[in-house]
């Protein structure tokens, strides 16, 4: 399994399977996640109690097949996220 990326609050970076906006709940406790695209990747901080309910979700994700809608957001893609450098660096 690949490596969980933190922010400084605890939160896990979870990306959605494409770069569109997509907001889900997880059932068990009415949480609320938006996944905001920015740069070509759609990327919440989400709870870590969170993150096995949120790898599990299945849904259409390409040509009416049924495949997994989340994934962990690799390091590039939560620097391209957060700071729109694939190296982290802030863009002035």
């Amino acid at each position: 399994m690949p490596e969980m990326i933190k922010n400084s609050d605890g939160l896990v970076a979870i990306q959605h399977y494409n770069s569109n906006p997509k907001t889900v709940e997880i059932h068990r406790d009415k949480t609320m996640y938006t996944f905001v695209p920015r740069l070509n990747v759609s990327m919440a901080w989400i709870k870590e109690e969170h993150v096995p309910d949120l790898l599990s979700f299945r849904g259409k994700v390409c040509c009416g097949k049924k495949g997994q809608m989340f994934y962990l957001a690799s390091q590039i893609n939560v620097n391209l996220w957060t700071t729109g450098d694939r190296h982290g660096n802030k863009n002035e």
